[in-house]
């Protein structure tokens, strides 16, 4: 049987900030892209501020409404980049096969370490305790056979929690479990489940598959119907930094958004991310990929490929934007969006073309500069705008 563990650190962005800063340890602290203009949103919050009813992508005004002494930070992500870094350093130093899928979660393969490590779940409070001693970031833990029923046990205790979900066990710990609780069951879909009677992950589980699918479509349907019952064979794959061959992130948002506003200022933030990282790689890339997860569950991918290679955030965003503004002819509201960029070669061989603009050479001397600063004064001392 194979031992997976998913880990999750909690409420990340706004745990590093109270792991940098003890006056704010212990209170209610929201994240913010800026605190100027009029559409600022939040993108953590604390376990203390979600007491107060607070939630990521909440507008400032709104959540200030709640909780007279929010505390905010404006987002440091060079620090939890950094973080992310050691956190996943720590796993490394103690199993093989580590897969980082996000700057916050990673899932660990196990089978085979019984001898070594002995009880599993001894192991995860292990590593737990560690991942705090050393950082002082709280963690959540999912144990199980299989990538999807991890990643439900670490969501299923926050903060600090260990649960383990098995699939041989999955109509005991699991069916009894509200259905919006099943990785992929986002409002729209809870809805549509509730219009068949169905309310617990148990009742999809033995739902007449055929049936569902006239409500959900094929995809969707066949995809929670296995997940509802414990069904997932996909492995943990390690991250090889030697091998790269695409770079990217994505958000998944709390609320389905429909703002333009909102997916170009997070496409900003995962531009700007995904160009660090390329540059700290000394690597370029020719292709940019916009991906988009509607509230239905569609998912879409465009692709645009350069004529010449690029590690700017400029070039990425801009690619980006125009891809999401050719898409934007659908109207549905917006579950996730992501961006990611492909064709990966190292730095030094570079073709320049005839007909290659000056102008990017210069873009990317000067990010190369404000790498340097943030690096040495802290992100915020450069803020960049839409």
């Amino acid at each position: 049987m194979r031992q997976i563990l998913h880990i999750d650190i909690n409420s990340f962005f706004a745990s590093c900030e109270q792991a940098v800063d003890e006056t704010i340890r212990g209170k209610p602290v929201a994240v913010v892209s800026s605190i100027e203009g009029r559409n600022c949103i939040l993108l953590a919050v604390s376990y203390e501020a979600k007491d107060y009813g607070i939630k990521r992508t909440m507008s400032l005004k709104q959540a200030q409404s709640l909780c007279q002494n929010l505390i905010l930070r404006v987002a440091n992500h060079n620090m939890y980049q950094h973080f992310s870094n050691k956190f996943i350093k720590i796993l490394c130093e103690y199993v093989p096969i580590v897969e980082s899928t996000s700057i916050d979660e990673a899932y660990l393969d196990m089978t085979g370490t019984e001898r070594l490590y002995g009880d599993i779940k001894e192991f995860a409070k292990k590593m737990q305790k560690m991942i705090y001693d050393r950082l002082l970031l709280p963690s959540s833990i999912g144990i199980s056979d299989n990538k999807s029923l991890a990643k439900m046990a670490s969501d299923y205790k926050k903060p600090m929690g260990i649960t383990e979900f098995y699939s041989a066990n999955i109509k005991k710990q699991v069916w009894p479990l509200s259905v919006d609780t099943l990785l992929g069951v986002g409002n729209k879909t809870l809805s549509n489940l509730q219009k068949l009677g169905i309310y617990t992950i148990g009742d999809l589980a033995i739902f007449d598959k055929t049936q569902l699918k006239i409500y959900l479509g094929e995809n969707s349907s066949e995809m929670l119907h296995k997940l509802a019952n414990g069904i997932d064979d996909s492995k943990v794959i390690t991250y090889d930094k030697d091998s790269v061959k695409s770079i990217g992130k994505e958000i998944t948002f709390e609320e389905d958004v429909t703002s333009r506003d909102i997916i170009k200022r997070e496409l900003l933030l995962m531009s700007e991310n995904i160009a660090t990282r390329l540059r700290k790689l000394d690597k370029r890339a020719k292709t940019v990929t916009l991906k988009i997860k509607y509230n239905n569950f569609t998912v879409i991918t465009r692709s645009h490929t350069l004529e010449d290679v690029f590690n700017t955030t400029n070039i990425i965003y801009k690619t980006a934007v125009e891809l999401y503004i050719k898409q934007c002819i659908n109207t549905m509201p917006i579950r996730l969006v992501g961006v990611q960029v492909s064709n990966i070669e190292k730095k030094d061989i570079k073709q320049m073309s005839l007909f290659t603009d000056k102008e990017d050479e210069k873009n990317e001397k000067f990010e190369k500069s404000i790498d340097i600063i943030r690096e040495k004064y802290g992100y915020n001392i450069i803020k960049r705008r839409i």
